[in-house]
């Protein structure tokens, strides 16, 4: 259950390319979420102002996680080896999101292209966590780039990394601890201790996937600047959102970040490409179509280490 089968990883891509995220089918993201919920309040009374609960409560959460997972895997390969090919082809193809990225960011798109800002505006709330109400058309379309570079790590090449790595159960790891950072991993007053250790233990598992990220997003980038795209990736708050963030605006020409507004207050951020273009809603398709490119890339690269780490499958 710790090595993988490079049939699972290209089963499961293939899955997520074909039918993404059906709403109507349960899923281990919003489990996850649901155990987080149950679990903070639990952990919440205990003493280190915070910092020794919140790192007692995301172990818990991961421990939990994993022992299910591999509960679930041992009694299949047990059973079945069919089954327990199935059950990991399943597990992983919850633990990416390709298919349902784009979907969400064709969803601004087209009601961009016709002038439907309002449209526009509301459909990007779903993905992002910037106040979206008063943007314009660049705006938009910046959100929405930057937002498909960041989730081209987080929701493909991170969890694909792990499970080359560690098969399957790598993968839910990183999806866990993903999700742990989304919902606790915040500099406000309530989470900034409690959440220091998922936002930590994320960025950890986060290190060689972004920069893994920048790329495949952008091999020319990558390989021609890397001192200039190292330097760029450096400014970001973050140790890894920078880096498919920088790559992508260096790749496709365009200006991105700056400061946003979240919950009403004004935030600065780092400037990528500060000589580039606007973005407006053609560097959207044109961002897809290196998501895409950069998709096409992880699989070949991933089945190529899976094949060279497992060569008996």
């Amino acid at each position: 259950m710790w090595m993988l089968d490079p049939t699972v990883l290209l089963a499961a891509v293939l899955l997520d390319f074909a039918i993404g995220d059906p709403r109507k089918l349960p899923h281990l993201a919003r489990w996850t979420g649901r155990l987080i919920q149950f679990l903070e309040p639990l952990f919440r009374h205990l003493p280190g102002k915070g910092l020794l609960a919140g790192s007692a409560f995301a172990l818990a959460v991961v421990s939990i996680a994993l022992g299910v997972g591999a509960l679930v895997l041992s009694v299949s390969a047990s059973v079945s080896a069919p089954l327990n090919w199935i059950l990991q082809t399943l597990l992983l193809y919850q633990c990416i999101a390709a298919r349902d990225l784009i979907q969400h960011v064709e969803r601004v798109r087209l009601p961009l292209l016709q002038g439907q800002l309002s449209q526009a505006r509301q459909q990007l709330a779903w993905i992002v966590g910037r106040d979206t109400k008063q943007l314009d058309e660049s705006e938009i379309a910046r959100a929405t780039v930057e937002t498909t570079a960041e989730s081209f790590h987080d929701g493909f090449v991170g969890p694909v990394f792990w499970a080359v790595l560690l098969g399957p159960l790598g993968a839910l790891l990183f999806r866990v601890v993903n999700t742990l950072d989304s919902m606790v991993g915040h500099r406000d007053k309530r989470y900034l201790y409690f959440g220091r250790f998922s936002a930590r233990f994320d960025d950890a598992l986060g290190f060689l996937p972004a920069r893994i990220s920048a790329f495949l997003l952008a091999p020319k980038v990558f390989l021609r600047a890397f001192p200039q795209l190292r330097k760029q990736a450096g400014r970001h708050a973050s140790p890894n959102a920078g880096w498919p963030e920088a790559a992508i605006a260096m790749e496709c020409e365009l200006r991105l970040g700056g400061g946003n507004f979240y919950d009403g207050q004004w935030l600065d951020g780092p400037v990528f490409n500060a000589e580039g273009s606007p973005p407006d809603v053609h560097s959207i398709g044109q961002v897809n179509r290196q998501f895409w490119w950069g998709w096409l890339r992880t699989i070949l690269l991933a089945l190529l280490v899976a094949y060279a780490l497992n060569p008996h499958f």
